[in-house]
């Protein structure tokens, strides 16, 4: 792989794994709100999601346990 190319694609993975932390972050701020709507109320559960991101950004590197610097 060429040099350039190996920089592009390092780059692309980077800007994935920011939208990733982003999407982590923002996600576990509303986890196990309470949602109330026409009388009806119900939990806000991204467990699942949450678990599959960390483990994307664990394969990436991040340590997902600490803030972001």
């Amino acid at each position: 792989m060429r040099a350039d190319e190996w920089v592009r694609e390092a780059e692309r993975e980077s800007k994935l794994v920011d939208a990733l932390y982003k999407a982590r972050s923002l996600i576990s701020m509303h986890n196990g709100m309470t949602v109330r709507c026409d009388g009806e109320e119900w939990p806000l559960d991204f467990g699942q999601e949450l678990k599959m991101i960390d483990a994307t950004l664990k394969m990436a590197g991040v340590e997902t346990q600490r803030p972001k610097q």
